[in-house]
Parts: C-alpha cells; sequence; structure tokens
C-alpha cells in the first residue's frame, strides 16, 4: 500500500504519524480523504482500494470517480515545468557572469501616435 501511495503528491505522506493513519485505514477498506498537491494547489480526494486489480480508486470532493493516473500526469508536468524554469534561470544566469554579451533590448512602444 505504501509503494502504491508513493506515486502520489500526498501531503499527508510528508508526516509520519499521518501516513501510519492513511495507509492502516486503506488497508482496513475504508474510504479515505487525502490532499493532493496539483498544480500549487491542495485538493481533496477520496481514496479507497480497489481489491480487485490491487490499485486505488479516487473520487473527488462531489465523490465522482477519477483517474489517478491524470492527477499523476498533471503532477508529472508540473514538475517538469518547475525544472525547465530552473534550467532557464540557470542558463541566464550562467550567460550573464560569462561576459554579459547579452544587450538590453529596447522595447518599442506599442502606441500609435494621434495626428
Amino acid at each position: 500500500m505504501e509503494e502504491a501511495l508513493s506515486k502520489y503528491p500526498i501531503k499527508e505522506l510528508q508526516n509520519e504519524k499521518f501516513k501510519e493513519s492513511l495507509i492502516r485505514s486503506l488497508e482496513r477498506g475504508n474510504l479515505q480523504s487525502a490532499t493532493f498537491l496539483i498544480n500549487g494547489k491542495e485538493e481533496k480526494i477520496f481514496l479507497t482500494p480497489n481489491v480487485a486489480f490491487k490499485a486505488l480508486s479516487a473520487f473527488d470532493a462531489n465523490m465522482k470517480k477519477i483517474k489517478l493516473s491524470e492527477v499523476l500526469e498533471g503532477h508529472k508536468q508540473e514538475q517538469s515545468n518547475k525544472q525547465e524554469t530552473s534550467q532557464k534561470q540557470t542558463a541566464k544566469s550562467e550567460t550573464k557572469i560569462a561576459g554579459g554579451n547579452e544587450k538590453p533590448v529596447k522595447k518599442k512602444s506599442k502606441r500609435q501616435k494621434v495626428t
């Protein structure tokens, strides 16, 4: 159960006490709420074990079934966006340090002259 949960950005997994409680509850077959960190926001998602498929089933606040694969995909996109931003910032700072060959670009005004 712990391995299945570790795939997802669940806030409760960061605290050992909450993690144990969540795992114990799911092992008993209970419906359990968990806080997912998606795109920098916290979302309450309800989890229950799906014994037939040895997986987890997920529901939103309205108890509408959702796919955990979509949640995981959204989290991966967020992580890759953060990495890209970090890499761009590193490249910019390295360029400035390396020789400062970049010249500031003057922006042209988009205002039209009134005649």
